[in-house]
């Protein structure tokens, strides 16, 4: 099943094989990020994504840790403010990114308001740091989503990928809004790839190709 999921929405594999790469193990801007934004992480997920903002920020690539918080209580961001805080990063350098609709919220819709804050806060390097067996997806759906509100691709937007660390692959944890119940790490790569071809169905992500005509465009 994964590979007909994989060869629908990748049906050149050497496109494959480049995207992956070039996402897991992309490059760094050549100037200093105004931003990392926090993306799609949940409460099992937290640490992976708050430790490496952290590291971001601290070692001066980053100058403002952005948190995607949109469907989260106020205790909870209230803790990752703290957290971060704790970890060394002052609280008038991290910013909130809210719902802004009444839109259901899903991983396309976050990228939606994601990618809006950017545009209206006028960044244009940005590193987007979200929990590893999510990280293909999210930048798939921030691209594509970048699209949506440009048109085109806006050269001067340039999102840069960066892995958060990396934790128990056996550990259960709830991940998204439409899980019910906690399941292992492992369990969810598959379950990333399932997605990716669901919403390229539906019309919501780009192929693969435009993905790295993005990354070539970034680059220029």
């Amino acid at each position: 099943m994964a590979l007909f999921i994989i060869f629908t929405m990748f049906p050149n594999i050497k496109i494959l094989n480049e995207l992956l790469t070039r996402v897991l193990c992309d490059e760094k801007p050549k100037i200093k990020a105004e931003a990392a934004c926090i993306f799609a992480h949940s409460r099992d997920n937290e640490d992976t994504v708050l430790v490496k903002a952290r590291f971001l920020y601290k070692s001066g690539l980053a100058l403002t840790i952005a948190i995607c918080c949109v469907d989260e209580p106020q205790y909870f961001v209230k803790r990752w403010l703290n957290q971060i805080s704790q970890l060394g990063a002052p609280s008038k350098n991290v910013l909130l990114i809210e719902k802004t609709s009444d839109l259901p919220l899903s991983t396309d819709t976050e990228t939606d308001f994601l990618t809006s804050f950017v545009a209206q806060n006028g960044w244009r390097n940005v590193y987007l740091v979200s929990t590893p067996f999510h990280q293909l997806r999210a930048f798939i759906s921030v691209v594509s989503a970048l699209s949506r509100i440009e048109k085109s691709f806006n050269k001067d937007i340039k999102f840069y990928n960066i892995v958060g660390s990396f934790d128990t692959r056996d550990k259960k944890v709830i991940h998204s809004q439409s899980q019910n119940a906690p399941r292992e790490r492992r369990e969810l790569f598959a379950d990333e790839l399932d997605k990716i071809n669901k919403y390229f169905k539906k019309g919501i992500l780009l192929r693969s190709e435009k993905i790295v005509e993005y990354l070539n465009t970034r680059a220029l």
